[in-house]
């Protein structure tokens, strides 16, 4: 088990974002629990206005889409890796399509036309241009990136075809909304983050290897985080489902 969780000191993995993103992994699965337990009337909360819990979504989001940032730096910090970059963009976007067709065949009305993965398959060609580009720079437009709705929204991109960039004045019926505004804007912060770090070493991000179990477990979660990702839905609302009707 050790030597499947613990990446070996040649891997060129970082253990740290690894476990990071493996953490916002749990965290999403156990949001996404407790929203399967009030779609099946077991609790009665209300997710999608209550502070506490918009909160927690935006976590969790920052939390993968600045690891993704992070991880286009690393990937191409020896000059630009396309080979990596698009077997990693195809499985994200294969993975953002699955989800689209899924949730449009069980909840069309509310379905997935824009959520995280989609907003990381696009997010990762704006963030191209940033790999090489000064911290600065960069971080200056992450920012814009983040409030550029709060100053720039338009009914003009309340349009079905426009919603995706995010400049809407009224949000769409999604269960899973991530446009490009703003939140590509916490890819490029990752970006920026760790730019800066490269550049000055002040924060270690490897050599650390967990020795928790628990660790390890969240690990190998965040190293296999897409598919987890795809999988942790139908599981959750299958075995909920298996009890429901089993109570009845």
């Amino acid at each position: 088990m050790t030597a499947i969780l613990c990446e070996p000191p040649t891997s060129n993995r970082i253990v740290m974002l690894d476990i990071l993103r493996g953490t916002a992994v749990w965290f999403m699965i156990l949001y996404h629990f407790v929203w399967d337990l009030n779609d099946f009337e077991y609790i009665q909360l209300e997710l999608s206005s209550d502070p506490i819990w918009l909160s927690a979504r935006t976590v969790i989001l920052s939390i993968f889409l600045f690891v993704a940032g992070v991880s286009m730096v690393l990937a191409h910090e020896d000059g630009r890796n396309w080979h990596a970059f698009w077997r990693r963009w195809i499985g994200i976007t294969g993975g953002a399509m699955l989800v689209s067709f899924g949730t449009l065949l069980v909840m069309p009305q509310v379905y997935v036309f824009f959520g995280v993965l989609h907003c990381i398959a696009v997010a990762s060609f704006v963030a191209l241009p940033f790999l090489k580009a000064n911290f600065f720079f960069t971080f200056v437009i992450a920012v814009l990136f983040c409030f550029l709705p709060s100053v720039a929204s338009d009914p003009f991109f309340n349009r079905d075809w426009l919603q995706w960039i995010g400049l809407v004045t009224s949000p769409p019926q999604s269960i899973d909304y991530v446009p490009i505004f703003p939140w590509a804007g916490i890819v490029l912060l990752g970006v920026a983050c760790c730019r800066l770090q490269r550049m000055t070493g002040v924060i270690s991000i490897s050599d650390w290897c967990p020795k928790n179990n628990i660790f390890k477990i969240t690990q190998w979660v965040g190293q296999h985080s897409l598919l987890v990702y795809i999988l942790h839905q139908p599981a959750l609302i299958g075995i909920i489902w298996l009890v429901h009707i089993t109570m009845k």
